[in-house]
C-alpha cells in the first residue's frame, strides 16, 4: 500500500468515524442537528487535509529539476510515457 492511498483510507476511516459519531448524539438529542453542517464541514477540511499532504511534499522545492520534465515542450508527454518524442513541425528548417 503506497502513502498516498494509505492516507486515502485513513481519511475515509476518520470520516465515517466522525459521521457515526454524530449519528450518535443525534438519537440522543435531536436538537445536535443544528451542529451537524460544522461537523461535516470539520469533516471535509480533515479529508482534504489528509489528502492534499502529498501535493504539499511533491511542491515542497527538493526535487531537482530533471526530476519532472517541462510539459509544455514538444513529446514531453510521450518521453513520460515511454515512447519516442513527437517532432514539432513547427521546428521544421524551410
Amino acid at each position: 500500500m503506497t502513502k498516498d492511498s494509505r492516507n486515502v483510507v485513513i481519511s475515509a476511516v476518520a470520516a465515517l468515524l466522525l459521521v457515526v459519531i454524530v449519528f450518535v448524539f443525534i438519537t440522543i438529542s435531536p436538537w445536535i442537528l443544528v451542529g451537524v453542517p460544522a461537523v461535516l464541514w470539520a469533516v471535509a477540511g480533515i479529508v482534504r487535509a489528509i489528502n492534499g499532504s502529498a501535493d504539499r511534499e511533491r511542491d515542497s522545492g527538493n526535487e531537482k529539476p530533471a526530476d519532472h520534465p517541462r510539459r509544455d515542450l514538444p513529446g514531453a508527454r510521450a518521453n513520460e510515457a515511454g515512447l519516442p518524442p513527437v517532432e514539432d513541425p513547427s521546428q521544421e528548417n524551410p
